[in-house]
């Protein structure tokens, strides 16, 4: 009975290290993890922020930024004169200026929906 109590002792980290999902891939030194928190906001401008994982949503306030997103449900850009490079993205909310956004794909569809009441804003999808 000792034998088999220490047995199970020994075993429960291991046990526990399986309930948990291991990770798709490791997350880039710098980069958001939308997995911890899936809202963001940037209201900084000429900077540069890098999103893996999912987001539930992004809104961009400030402008001049160059932002890369693996996948994100809602963005909405507010800010001017940002450069956005989106994976996949189910809507787009254009309301600044002068902002260029490409992406590949929708997530529910083949392309997300989008609404630009910006002006000269150019989105873009990428073959």
């Amino acid at each position: 009975m000792t034998k088999l109590a220490v047995i199970l002792l020994g075993l429960a980290p291991a046990l526990a290290l399986a309930d948990k999902p291991a990770p798709t891939k490791p997350v880039p030194a710098g980069a958001i993890d939308c997995a911890k928190a899936g809202k963001h906001v940037i209201d900084d401008g000429a900077g540069s922020a890098v999103f893996v994982g999912t987001c539930d949503q992004i809104v961009l306030n400030g402008g001049m930024n160059h932002v890369t997103i693996e996948s994100v449900k809602q963005l909405v850009i507010n800010g001017a004169a940002n450069t956005i490079t989106v994976d996949a993205v189910d809507t787009i909310s254009l309301v600044g200026n002068g902002n260029k956004l490409t992406y590949k794909k929708g997530i529910a569809s083949a392309k997300p929906k989008v609404q630009n009441t910006g002006t000269q804003n150019t989105v873009t999808q990428l073959k």
